[in-house]
Formats: C-alpha cells, structure tokens, sequence
C-alpha cells in the first residue's frame, strides 16, 4: 500500500460532526461505509488486506497489528495514567511466535527489538 493510498483510506475515516469539529469516524459510520459503493482506493487495499486474515496467512500484516497493539498500549500507560486507564506490559514475543512464520522466527530477536522500540515513532 503506498502513502497515497494509506492517506486516502486514513481521510476517509475521518468526518466533521454538527458543530464543523473533526472527528474519526464511529463503527456504525465505517460499517455503512465499506457496505456502500465507494471508490476509495485505500479502504479497498485494506479490505484486501484484512480479507480473510490468519496469522499464519498473512504473517507481515500480524507483525504490523502487533506494533500497532504495542503502541496503542504504550500510549494508554502514559497518556491514560491521569485517567486511571488500567496498563498491563504483555509479551511481545509469545505474539510474534504465533505466527510460525520462518523468517519472523528466524529474526524474532530483531524483530521484538523492532516492536519494542517502535513507541519511539510518531503513529
């Protein structure tokens, strides 16, 4: 997926609500959304993506939803801390491993390294 398409899929969920405030897009607005005849590309390169998604089918997208996770989580143990937003660390590894997948294996250490210090790149 290129930027162009990521951008394009990322505006796609975002709309404006009554007062012109910018807000992301609710399950329901998303759902009615994929369910209409849209024609933007990069929802339709994610609705490829998610398509019938296994770890072990598709592993590269598991390594991303694992940094993902990990970063979503990080955020929430710092920013949620005054909101009283309950952080639990999980195993990052035992994830990676789910996969199965040779060379996810085969670099597990690089990439647990990856994941881990992801939180340091902006989102």
């Amino acid at each position: 997926m290129d930027k162009v398409e990521l951008s394009e899929a990322a505006q796609a969920l975002i709309t404006a609500d009554t007062n012109g405030a910018r807000r992301v897009i609710e399950y329901h607005e998303f759902s009615k959304l994929l369910a209409s005849d849209h024609n933007n590309q990069g929802l339709k390169v994610l609705e490829n993506i998610i398509d019938e998604f296994t770890i072990a089918s598709k592993p590269l997208f598991w390594l991303r939803l694992v940094a993902f996770d990990h970063n979503c989580r990080e955020y929430v143990g710092t920013e949620g801390i005054n909101l009283d937003f309950d952080y639990k660390p999980y195993d990052i590894r035992a994830l990676l491993k789910r996969s199965s997948d040779a060379y996810i294996m085969n670099n597990l250490n690089e990439f647990q390294a990856l994941v881990e210090n992801s939180k340091l790149q902006k989102l």
